[in-house]
């Protein structure tokens, strides 16, 4: 599903903020409601342990083996249910 390299990034510029795993981008980084709903998620993320926040920094994630076992076991999950194949993972 794109977690394989298992990073999350965030960088804020003049012309918004951006939130990428892999190659997706997530929220629109000029609207500030978009954005917030997404470090909200982040944050979540973090508090449950699945990712981590190494430097300290709020701007580079990192998926923990919790947060590696929950992505395997949804797409284990999509691969029976016949919603995810190998060709989509990404």
């Amino acid at each position: 599903m794109g977690w394989d390299r298992g990073v999350v990034t965030k960088t804020s510029t003049m012309g918004g903020t951006f939130i990428q795993t892999h190659s997706k981008s997530w929220g629109e980084p000029e609207d500030r409601r978009s954005i917030a709903r997404w470090e909200g998620a982040i944050r979540e993320l973090i508090r449950l342990g699945y990712l981590e926040d190494p430097y300290g920094e709020d701007s580079y994630f990192q998926v923990t083996h919790l947060g590696f076992q929950l992505v395997d076991t949804v797409e284990a999950e999509l691969l029976r249910a016949g919603e995810l194949n190998e060709e989509n993972r990404d």
